[in-house]
C-alpha cells in the first residue's frame, strides 16, 4: 500500500520510530511492514515462514504495544506516528513580477 505510493525514504524512516516508539521487536516490525505492504496473515507468514497462528499471535502483541483494536488500527497508529515526525515541507519560492504597474504573486511549481 504505501510503498506503492512512492514515500519509500518516510517508509524506512517510520519502522524505526515504530520500532522505538511502541518497544516493537524485529519480527514485530517485520509483521507491521507487511502489513503497511497489504499482505494478509498467510502472505505474512509464508513470507516470513511462520504458521499462520503465531502471525496472528504477533498481531495481538502488536495491538496492544500500540493501544490498536484491529488491522486497521495498527496501520492508522504507524501512518499517524509517521505523520507527527514528518518535518514540514517548505513552501515553493514566491516571485513577485510587475504586471500593468500591479505586482502579481507567482508561486513556483512542485
Amino acid at each position: 500500500m504505501l510503498s506503492e505510493v512512492g514515500i519509500g525514504a518516510w517508509e524506512d524512516n517510520i519502522f524505526v520510530k515504530a520500532k522505538e516508539t511502541f518497544l516493537l521487536t524485529a519480527r514485530e516490525t517485520t509483521v507491521v511492514q507487511h502489513l503497511l505492504k497489504g499482505w494478509s496473515n498467510k502472505e505474512i507468514a509464508n513470507e516470513m515462514r511462520l504458521a499462520e497462528q503465531t502471525v496472528k499471535e504477533h498481531f495481538k502483541h502488536i495491538a496492544d504495544k500500540t493501544s490498536a483494536t484491529s488491522r486497521i488500527g495498527i496501520v492508522m497508529k504507524i501512518i499517524q506516528l509517521g505523520l507527527c515526525h514528518t518535518p514540514a515541507i517548505p513552501s515553493p519560492p514566491v516571485a513577485m513580477i510587475p504586471m500593468n504597474g500591479m505586482p502579481i504573486e507567482l508561486v513556483g511549481s512542485a
